[in-house]
């Protein structure tokens, strides 16, 4: 899945390539080196801490298992959550090969036909995308708000900054519509 093998070499035919005569004449190819070296980097490095602390669990685990160590064996749950989130970390960014996906996303929302109703909603989902931005550790810029007649926001467009932030909202487009549930 994860293809590191591939990504080692890869990478060293990036570093041979960035150390040749005259790469820095076309900065536009340059910038793009770089990114995809970055990115496989970015890869390589998180597949090589799973794997130590990998390592180090397992070690861990036959302590405490030898021992019969309570202490250490929930240490070893709690590593082994953590590891689960790295892995799952770098499985995501694997999935990042668009072209775009490293860049940083706009996001545009426009209230449709419905009123303050609809200019409500327009800020619901401004500040869920906000908060998600935050959680992410990702800068975000309201670039544009026109404010609602009476509450909510007509339209807004929000700049997110940060690696993979079109990656990761690139699927987020179309209509996003509330579901009202009749309590009849």
């Amino acid at each position: 899945m994860f293809e590191v093998d591939y990504k080692r070499e890869r990478l060293q035919e990036l570093e041979q390539l960035t150390l040749a005569p005259g790469f820095w004449d076309n900065q536009e190819k340059a910038q793009k080196v770089q990114q995809e070296q970055g990115a496989i980097q970015n890869i390589v490095e998180g597949w090589d801490t799973c794997q130590a602390e990998l390592e180090e669990t397992e070690l861990l685990l036959e302590l405490g298992m030898s021992e019969g160590d309570e202490d250490t064996l929930k240490e070893v749950d709690i590593s082994l959550s953590a590891l689960l989130e790295r892995v799952e970390t770098v499985e995501l960014e694997c999935m990042f090969t668009g072209d775009h996906d490293a860049s940083n996303a706009m996001i545009t929302i426009h209230a449709g036909a419905g009123g303050t109703e609809a200019q409500d909603w327009v800020s619901i989902l401004l500040r869920m995308y906000l908060r998600w931005a935050e959680a992410k550790k990702f800068p975000t810029e309201i670039l544009d708000m026109l404010p609602g007649d009476e509450a909510g926001v007509k339209g807004v467009t929000i700049m997110v900054t940060g690696h993979n932030a079109y990656g990761l909202l690139r699927s987020e487009m179309g209509i996003h519509r509330p579901v009202r549930i009749s309590p009849f």
